[in-house]
């Protein structure tokens, strides 16, 4: 029994020594755990409000021939290039995709504010923003389903807008101003072809950069314009004796008579807009757009416009 005693004596050392260096351990663990969770929370709190300042601008676009009358749906504000305090758009900025700040808000024509995202005020990180020279705001181009998107990420093209987050200043960047080379890696802060960090070493990279595409925008837009088309057909239909265009040419011939928005004409969606009338039914018709993979079913016998995708993505 006397010899026992100090085996266990050891043994209760020991274990009094595996203690000590598990809780050593786990505190130098759970340091570098809280301190990873503190980088992914403000990493995933900008991740999420990124994508709600993107579901902004999509919305933004969607009614921006409200907003400003006389103008097309899908157009993007320009960024704010000088970082003032009021963080408004600032003009002209139609000839380049040199990225700016994302704008705090924009002054519609209404007199309204459309307010977009106040991300990163109080500490110089605010959210940097480009769009496609056809899609911003001040634009003249002709402006529909078939206009692409000129920006790219990494290999990924028909991109009309994207927005990023830059993270903390890396390889000497200095901030405090409004050039976007004092924020944003390698090819980001020059504009058109984007890189994500997804396949950059974080140490020299960590730039976030959420895109939108043209058709996100385009899926939006044509359900708009088909809208539209609807309010032709209805007139022709009722007009007609309960008929709808017989082929293509009656069609825009239809569209031509009517009462369209001024929008309409001038960014030529009359040229994308393609018209079928089933045989098996001549009460419905089948709209589909350039660049568009979505077909719009216009019917008669029920209230509702029908469409065979959920997106424009996937069009030819």
């Amino acid at each position: 029994m006397r010899g026992r005693l100090p085996q266990r004596q050891d043994g209760v050392a020991l274990l009094l020594i595996v203690l000590v260096l598990f809780t050593s351990s786990a505190a130098v663990f759970l340091s570098a755990v809280n301190n990873t969770n503190v980088d992914l929370t403000v990493a995933n709190n900008a991740q999420r409000e990124m994508v709600e300042a993107k579901q902004t601008l999509l919305a933004f676009a969607m009614a921006y021939a409200e907003l400003f009358p006389d103008n097309p749906p899908g157009r993007f504000p320009c960024p704010d290039t000088n970082n003032d305090a009021q963080g408004l758009p600032d003009f002209p900025c139609y000839n380049s995709n040199v990225p700016g700040r994302l704008p705090r808000r924009i002054n519609t024509e209404s007199g309204t504010s459309f307010m977009f995202s106040d991300h990163g005020m109080a500490n110089d990180q605010r959210f940097w923003f480009a769009v496609s020279p056809d899609y911003v705001q001040g634009s003249s181009a002709v402006l529909n389903s078939s206009t692409p998107g000129m920006l790219r990420l990494d290999r990924q093209a028909d991109i009309v807008a994207v927005l990023i987050a830059p993270g903390n200043l890396l390889n000497g960047k200095s901030g405090g101003d409004s050039s976007p080379a004092n924020y944003l890696e390698n090819a980001n802060a020059r504009g058109t072809n984007f890189v994500s960090n997804r396949a950059a070493n974080p140490s020299t990279f960590n730039d976030r950069v959420l895109p939108i595409y043209r058709h996100e925008v385009m899926t939006l837009v044509t359900a708009q314009v088909v809208e539209l088309v609807r309010g032709v057909l209805t007139t022709y239909y009722i007009k007609h004796g309960n008929t709808l265009p017989e082929d293509e040419d009656f069609f825009r011939e239809a569209l031509a008579a009517a009462a369209l928005p001024a929008w309409f004409a001038e960014n030529h969606w009359d040229t994308v807009i393609n018209y079928e009338l089933p045989e098996e039914n001549k009460n419905r018709a089948d709209i589909s757009f350039t660049g568009c993979a979505i077909t719009y079913t216009v019917s008669f016998e029920r209230p509702d416009i029908e469409r065979d995708k959920a997106s424009c993505e996937g069009h030819p």
